[in-house]
């Protein structure tokens, strides 16, 4: 399995050991040993539920902060203004759906403040204290919830424990040690009193209520059976899953939406666009294009760049969801078709005489240029196709994302849709497997990966933004399309959308020629 961790600072966290260059080897070193426990928080997830499918590839998104930062999400997300260690952000499995290629876990939050006066008053390092607090998040972003208590609890005190041997760290998981001193404040509690009372608590904790999925101290106090609350050195974190609200993420699609029926975005669309990220509305593109073709198109506009519609270093979903970048441009899922269904491609469209390029990510090869392909680069602003000697050589070189057949509107409907669509849905009877086909403009027929599209794309990028479904608006036309409209909060169709995407919608706006997409904006977020 990889793992990804995407990892900054916020803040100014301050104490001993946390000035500027000993702050960012801590962070590199948190890094490492998140992406350590990941895997292993998965492998603890599928033990209790042995038909969940472990993914290829599991990201998490780590943020160390102060004290001040971590308590304006406490107070935001639990209504608690107060301080706390970790704080972990669950996007969770949506049942009934293939998996996507990738797993976006979700969001850790941790206070190096706290951690450090909790290093203090347990007698270890701050790393062994941000070791069991990684532990603990990357459980919680796994899906295990000691809060439910009983056979949850002590399958993630197991967990933890488990997982600081595996990894020969040191110290005990942080249920067990909260438990610990749970037992200690009621042992010196009732050498004072002479009694014990279960119904009374001990220490200065305020958090006896519960959140819909939130930590609390009860939670920390069933692991010890004790009803005294945990040492001040335990704040109790907090597994938030994902609400939404109003529209928060805007996902526009290019061809027949975004952009006219000659392929230029229309100044009334560029304006609203302008309007809407100058209220500070996060918009992004969800296209089958490459990023640098998507940044040609833009550029015309002046929609290109930092702070834009489409940058380098900006999110977005590209090659029908098979590239997605985050927030400052990284790459957060990726997938390749098979060998065998790239040279069958190949193969095919030299003994039919039909254009086929491969993407590889923001370039593209092929094995002979034609007018179609000279075209797909000049009007629709694909990278220009590289010519490759030989198939062998395309092949052993970069993975291939995705392909592109083009031919006129006639033939791609009549040979070369029906023949792909047969051939990739008949691996059991001779056929290709691996790979299914999607459509987007009537002139081309594209081959992705199995189980790659804009929505699923478009979850791997609302798990890190820290959004859920129903704070998107989808904009689309194409069949392809039709399950981010389908699935937005807000699933707008242009009036020349495929009548499957009409269907997904809520709502049909004018047409890519009649100002469509500003129609949206307006409507529904300025």
């Amino acid at each position: 399995m990889q793992v990804e961790v995407d990892a900054l600072l916020e803040g100014s966290p301050s104490g001993p050991g946390l000035a500027a260059p000993a702050l960012e080897a801590l962070l590199q070193r948190a890094q490492a040993d998140c992406a350590a426990v990941v895997p292993l928080a998965l492998a603890a997830k599928k033990a209790r539920r042995p038909r969940w499918p472990l993914p290829a590839l599991a990201a998490v998104s780590l943020v160390l902060c102060d004290d001040s930062y971590i308590r304006g999400l406490n107070a935001a997300h639990r209504g608690k203004d107060a301080a706390t260690d970790v704080l972990s952000f669950e996007v969770p499995d949506e049942p009934g759906e293939v998996p996507p290629p990738v797993k976006l876990l979700g969001d850790l939050v941790v206070s190096l403040d706290t951690a450090a006066r909790q290093a203090a008053e347990r007698g270890h390092s701050l790393d062994d204290e941000l070791r069991i607090l990684l532990v603990h998040g990357c459980l919680h972003l796994a899906g295990l919830d000691h809060e439910q208590g009983g056979e949850q609890l002590r399958d993630m005190a197991d967990a933890e424990a488990g997982i600081l041997a595996a990894l020969g760290w040191e110290g005990q998981g942080l249920i067990e040690a909260a438990g610990s001193l749970a037992a200690e404040e009621d042992e010196e509690e009732q050498e004072g009193d002479g009694s014990a009372d279960s119904s009374s608590t001990t220490g200065g904790s305020s958090d006896d209520g519960k959140d819909d999925r939130g930590d609390s101290d009860d939670s920390l106090r069933a692991a010890s059976g004790s009803q005294a609350s945990a040492s001040s050195a335990y704040n109790t974190d907090s597994i938030i899953t994902r609400t939404g609200g109003s529209v928060q993420l805007v996902a526009i699609d290019m061809d027949g939406t975004l952009l006219d029926s000659r392929s230029r975005i229309l100044p009334s669309s560029a304006a609203a666009v302008r309007a809407a990220l100058d209220r500070g509305v996060r918009i992004v593109l969800a296209t089958g294009k490459a990023r640098p073709a998507a940044l040609a198109a833009c550029r015309e506009a002046g929609l290109a760049g930092d702070g834009l519609l489409v940058s380098t270093r900006g999110p977005g979903v590209f090659l029908q969801g098979l590239a997605v970048h985050g927030r400052d441009g990284t790459q957060l899922s990726d997938a390749a078709l098979p060998g065998a269904v790239v040279a069958h491609a190949f193969d095919w469209a030299s003994a039919s005489n039909v254009s086929c390029v491969a993407f590889l990510g923001d370039e593209c090869a092929t094995l002979r240029l034609t007018p179609e392909l000279e075209e797909l680069h000049a009007r629709y602003y694909e990278p220009l196709a590289r010519v490759m000697p030989s198939l062998e050589v395309l092949l052993g070189g970069a993975p291939v994302r995705k392909l592109l057949f083009m031919a006129d509107e006639a033939r791609v409907a009549r040979e070369i849709a029906p023949h792909w669509a047969a051939l990739l849905g008949d691996s059991g009877g001779g056929g290709l497997g691996g790979a299914e086909v999607m459509q987007a403009v009537p002139t081309m027929l594209e081959v992705v990966p199995e189980g790659v599209n804009k929505w699923a794309g478009l979850r791997v990028l609302l798990g890190h933004l820290g959004l859920a479904a129903q704070d998107l608006m989808a904009i689309g036309d194409g069949g392809n399309d039709a399950e981010m409209v389908r699935h937005a909060g807000v699933g707008v169709a242009m009036a020349n959308a495929v009548p499957e995407t009409v269907a997904a919608a809520s709502v049909v706006v004018g047409s890519n020629d009649e100002g469509g997409v500003a129609e949206a904006l307006e409507r529904f977020v300025l």
